[in-house]
Formats: C-alpha cells, sequence, structure tokens
C-alpha cells in the first residue's frame, strides 16, 4: 500500500480581504512527483507556503507523513505549536525558494553546512564531508569556496537545491525554482531536479515549465482564483485537458 506523505485538506487563506486559497485539498504519496501549475495569482506559492506553516492557513489542515502540521492535540483539542516545535517540524520538508535565498555572507560550502551543524548539530567535519558530496552531486564542488554574488543565478539555484537536500527532507518544495533565471541557465537546474525525481524523492514543483512536467512529473494539479481546477496523469492534463481554464493556460505557456 502506498504510503501519502503530503495530505493537505480544505486549506483556506486570505491576505486582508482577498482571497487567495479557497479549500484547496491535495495528496501527495510518498516518492511521487506532482507539478502544481496555474496563471499568475492563482495561490500555487501561497499553497505551498501553507504546507510547512510559511503562511499558517486560515483554515483546513496538512499532515506531513501522517503528522500534523502547526498543531498538535491536547485535550481533543487543537493548539498551535510554539515556534520552536513548528521549526523542528519544518526539519523534514526542504524548501527552494524562487529567489534562492541564500546567505550572501557565506561560501556556498557553508551555506550546505549551515543547516546541519546550527539544528542537527553535526559536527563540522561531517556537515563538510556531507555538503560537498551534496555538491558535487548537482555539479557545483568547483564553487563550493565561492560566495554566491560570484556565481550565476542556475549555480546559486543548484546551491540552494543542494542546501535543501542537506538537512535529509521527506519532501521538496520547489517554488518556481527557474522562474528568476536567465532562460540559458534553466536547463541546468530542470536536470538536477529531473535527476532527484529519478532517485525517488517526494516533490512539489510550482512550475509554469509544461514540458518538464510532462517528462518529469507523474500528476499535473493545476490551479486558478485559489482553487484546483484540475488533477490528473500528467501527461494526461498536459495534452488533453478537460477543463476550459487549463485549455486555456495552456495555449497561453506554449504558444
Amino acid at each position: 500500500m502506498t504510503k501519502c506523505m503530503l495530505e493537505a485538506v480544505g486549506i483556506e487563506k486570505r491576505f486582508g480581504i482577498h482571497p487567495v486559497l479557497r479549500g484547496v485539498d491535495m495528496q501527495v504519496d510518498a516518492g511521487e512527483v506532482v507539478a502544481v501549475m496555474g496563471p499568475s495569482g492563482s495561490g500555487k506559492s501561497t499553497l505551498l507556503r501553507c504546507v510547512n506553516f510559511l503562511e499558517k492557513p486560515d483554515a483546513g489542515i496538512v499532515r506531513i507523513d501522517g503528522e500534523l502540521m502547526g498543531y498538535k492535540v491536547a485535550s481533543g483539542k487543537l493548539r498551535e505549536l510554539s515556534g520552536r516545535q513548528l521549526r523542528a517540524q519544518r526539519v523534514s520538508i526542504g524548501m527552494v525558494f524562487q529567489a534562492f535565498n541564500l546567505f550572501e555572507n557565506m561560501t556556498i560550502l557553508d551555506n550546505v553546512m549551515e543547516g546541519p551543524r546550527c539544528v542537527k548539530g553535526v559536527s563540522k567535519a561531517d556537515a563538510e564531508e556531507a555538503a560537498m558530496a551534496l555538491l558535487r552531486r548537482v555539479g557545483m564542488e568547483q564553487k563550493a569556496r565561492s560566495y554566491p554574488s560570484h556565481v550565476s543565478g542556475g549555480q546559486r539555484q543548484r546551491a540552494a537545491i543542494a542546501r535543501a537536500l542537506a538537512m535529509e527532507p521527506k519532501l521538496m518544495l520547489l517554488d518556481e525554482p527557474t522562474s528568476s533565471l536567465d532562460p540559458e541557465l534553466v536547463g541546468e537546474v530542470l536536470r538536477v531536479i529531473a535527476e532527484l525525481a529519478q532517485t525517488g524523492m517526494t516533490l512539489v514543483i510550482v512550475t509554469h515549465e509544461v514540458g518538464f512536467a510532462r517528462e518529469v512529473a507523474d500528476r499535473v494539479v493545476f490551479m486558478a482564483d485559489g482553487v484546483v481546477e484540475e488533477v490528473g496523469p500528467a501527461t494526461e492534463v498536459l495534452t488533453a485537458p478537460r477543463r476550459e481554464r487549463t485549455k486555456a493556460f495552456l495555449r497561453t505557456v506554449i504558444s
């Protein structure tokens, strides 16, 4: 029986009076690659941030590997976790952002080492050995001693992926990982993500890269106006979508 790695039920989120997510459900099995697609403003990035409670949902629940995120049950009621408890939960979730979010005053190597050393208490020697192995994996070994400002955008994003992997997450969330890159740099990052997918890691990727999603994703979740419009196998949704909103979106991004 396949294990459910991510379950989101009835997720709602609004900013002021503006509803961004309106009752979103999503399930991702262990080892599955899910691409979340849709027009700008449809709530894709907010959904990812609600999954790991970088944004607290206004309603709904999230479970990661069966564990309730952000809350515990006490005396039959949901109680919010403390900041420390929530940070401990997030250790199992890797997050790759659009804008890299590397520490500019640290080398690439130190960026990758930071989480294991500060959060997990790994020794400097062990953290450095593991970090170098990850940088080799993403093709960044030669840039380990460089600072983020001295490498390309594609190299920064590959370093950010290595940093997320350093925490040995159960689930990786990638929020439009190529949107900030020049076109000639997109391929190098997509190749790294495709290799991760082949290892059996559970990935949820917000992306506009239709060809990449068709090749790498098991399923596509298509969102519009804060709701899930269509879900299905990637090849079906991206080649023969059922919903008019999906068809319109694909005409826009493919043309």
